[in-house]
């Protein structure tokens, strides 16, 4: 069973847009970070949990045709483009599915490993599949309490406290109940360290958001939203203002940090 609670079934499109919005916030630091690490032509490259493409159709641009990428994750629905640049398509679930055959000089995997029940497991796993003194690099969120407290209050300027507190706190329980972890970003260093990886490293970035931009997290709390008034932690009311508040083209408020860390396997 998938312990990805952003999940929306049968809504493809809505899924797909969320995704999209997400791209937008995230992949400027994603390439800043696998440039730093020298990607480059002939590189074979493996992007676990790819969503909708993004950045395996960037490696793939990156690596040329000397190269390969590999892109995977449990729902391929959105890899379509991806596929039609050359890009291997994989459905396959990284804590179950055999990666012993593979061989990679990069592994990439963003808000993936904070999804599910054991990251030392997961590092550990992708670790397996790299070539000698070649890189993993993970990237995850930054939802300790403190963060969010910081986040609320910085947001209360522009008079959406509420709402970004229900949408960083509703997902800090969902993910907690499924067995997530919401903190697990700047904890990345250490836990890469620990899987035996080498010349760790890591970059925390905080991406204002303001209109279009807002979409990731909108859509986040639509999908949180029902579970959310189910158990009681929300009132339709409260669901409703905060979605009319984050479609709103003027909001403004701070994104919770992405923490990309990364480390090479002994050569």
């Amino acid at each position: 069973m998938s312990t990805y609670v952003m999940e929306m079934g049968d809504a493809s499109h809505l899924e797909l847009e969320r995704l999209r919005s997400l791209e937008t916030i995230a992949d400027p630091g994603s390439r800043r970070v696998l440039a730093q690490l020298g990607i480059t032509g002939g590189w074979r490259c493996l992007e676990v949990g790819a969503g909708a493409g993004s950045m395996a159709l960037w490696m793939a641009d990156q690596v040329g045709e000397f190269g390969r990428v590999v892109a995977t994750d449990i729902d391929t629905r959105h890899l379509g483009p991806a596929a039609e640049h050359g890009i291997e398509i994989r459905i396959h679930n990284v804590l179950a599915d055999s990666m012993a055959e593979w061989s990679f000089d990069l592994v990439h995997a963003r808000m993936v490993v904070e999804h599910l029940p054991d990251p030392p497991t997961t590092i550990r796993r992708m670790s397996a599949c790299l070539a000698p003194g070649r890189w993993l690099v993970v990237e995850d969120l930054d939802l300790r309490e403190t963060t969010i407290t910081r986040i609320v209050h910085k947001a209360a300027q522009s008079g959406t406290a509420d709402s970004v507190e229900l949408m960083l706190r509703g997902t800090v329980r969902a993910m907690t109940a499924v067995g997530g972890h919401p903190t697990l970003g700047p904890r990345l260093p250490e836990t890469l360290s620990d899987a035996g990886l080498m010349d760790t490293g890591s970059y925390s970035r905080v991406p204002s958001l303001r209109g279009g931009l807002t979409g990731f997290y909108m859509l986040s709390l639509r999908r949180l939203g029902p579970t959310l008034i189910k158990t009681g932690q929300l009132d339709q009311d409260g669901y409703d203002r905060a979605m009319a508040q984050f479609e709103d083209p003027s909001l403004r408020f701070p994104a919770p940090p992405l923490v990309a860390a990364w480390g090479r396997v002994p050569e």
